[in-house]
């Protein structure tokens, strides 16, 4: 009999000496999330609060409606870009109108804004994003930000096959906590999995619905898990860890 295991992992970060850019971190979104047109680029914290240098580094560019009338309030609304040392550049979106403080952004010790709710928001937070700009890619901020305890594990809620030609796959349906499908929204010539699955022969393709839960918080809400690893029978066959997002070359 050939089994499947699945390894999700939540959170992860280094244990780099650069500081959280809020005191109060409750992740509202993690880096990599599919949206509807795009990959979420960043790491959203929740709240109204002082938004802090990530460490020390000069402004590069700062967009502000208190100081700029006619801006356009979309997308990423107040916000401001700092670049470090390494040629690393991080983004803060979404600052609250008339809190940006120009004399302390290059203190890491000071804070020089508020997160808010401007632009493009369901709410106040801050949206947090880190650029490698050598490599020309968007980092996770979870492996540059110091490392923070995460206790709960994530859970893969629908894992299903698809059968390729010439290919024979049994399924074989048992109970399995936290795993599950759903049947009546499957395209034909997929079959959903409870526990396992056992091949005789050929080629499939496998699909994870997977997210992870969020702690201390009184309500249910999902993230995007930081790496999944897919093994046959002890056998590691993927392993993706969603590190960063590359730019194209135009």
């Amino acid at each position: 009999m050939k089994y499947f295991a699945f390894v999700l992992v939540a959170l992860a970060a280094s244990a780099r000496a650069d500081r959280w850019p809020v005191d109060h971190v409750e992740v509202t979104s993690t880096f990599a999330e599919p949206r509807a047109d795009h990959f979420h680029n960043g790491l959203d914290m929740g709240g109204e609060q002082p938004v802090y240098p990530f460490r020390p580094g000069r402004l590069i560019y700062i967009r502000d409606a208190a100081r700029h009338p006619f801006e356009n309030p979309l997308g990423p609304g107040n916000l401001v870009v700092m670049e470090h040392a390494g040629r690393v550049r991080t983004h803060y979106y979404h600052l609250a109108d008339g809190t940006i403080r120009l004399d302390a952004i290059r203190n890491e010790d000071e804070p020089f804004a508020r997160s808010g709710g401007t632009g493009h928001s369901m709410g106040a937070h801050l949206h947090f994003a880190v650029e490698d700009l050598t490599r020309r890619a968007l980092l996770n901020p979870l492996d540059v930000l110091p490392r923070r305890a995460d206790r709960r594990r994530p859970s893969a809620v629908d894992i299903v096959l698809r059968r390729r030609e010439r290919s024979e796959v049994e399924l074989r349906s048992t109970r399995v906590a936290n795993v599950r499908a759903e049947r009546a929204h499957l395209n034909q010539g997929f079959f959903p999995v409870r526990s396992g699955a056992r091949v005789s022969g050929g080629d499939f393709e496998v699909f994870v619905k997977a997210y992870d839960i969020r702690e201390g918080i009184p309500y249910f809400a999902k993230l995007g898990v930081y790496a999944f690893t897919l093994s046959f029978d002890g056998a590691v066959l993927r392993s993706y860890r969603f590190t960063e997002l590359r730019k194209r070359r135009d």
